[in-house]
């Protein structure tokens, strides 16, 4: 039962702060994963009782997660840098990471109108074949050079805010 008052705690502190980020450790998510196992162990022996409540509670359960992960990245997004100890913080930093980047490349990038981008290799790495080097340019797709720029391998070429 405490395991459920922590989630509430996790939740209610995420939906009553605006500027800052409950801390989701492991152990929070040792403890929700223990007790789904505890319902799937008791929904394993299935009766027509049982059947609706525990597909009841597997969609209730799926819909919070969801929920919960959807607006700590609009949070993330609108208040910036989210603590990288949180379990989560990483996912939230290189989505924001993502968006600025993808949004960076569009408006200002040096790219075609099929939105291939101009890139500078910040990384060695292989590709079609073809060996790039640090510092030398490449042309991606926006897929490409969105993951390749999330990993650090690639940064793309934009104008310079001032210039515009």
């Amino acid at each position: 039962m405490s395991d459920i008052v922590e989630w509430d705690k996790i939740i209610m502190d995420e939906l009553g702060s605006e500027e800052s980020f409950s801390r989701i450790d492991a152990e929070i998510l040792d403890r929700a994963r223990r007790m789904y196992v505890h319902v799937y162990e008791w929904c394993s022996t299935v009766t027509e009782d049982r059947r609706a409540l525990c597909s009841e509670f597997y969609s209730l359960w799926d819909s919070v997660i969801e929920m919960l992960v959807r607006y700590r990245l609009v949070k993330s997004l609108r208040v910036g840098k989210v603590d990288e100890q949180s379990v989560d913080g990483t996912l939230m930093n290189d989505t924001a990471r993502v968006i600025k980047v993808f949004r960076d490349a569009v408006l200002r990038g040096l790219r075609s109108s099929d939105l291939k981008l101009l890139c500078r290799v910040k990384k060695r790495f292989a590709k079609n074949g073809l060996v790039l080097e640090p510092n030398s340019l490449t042309i991606l797709s926006l897929r490409d050079a969105l993951l390749l720029t999330v990993l650090e391998f690639v940064e793309p070429i934009v104008v310079p805010e001032k210039t515009l």
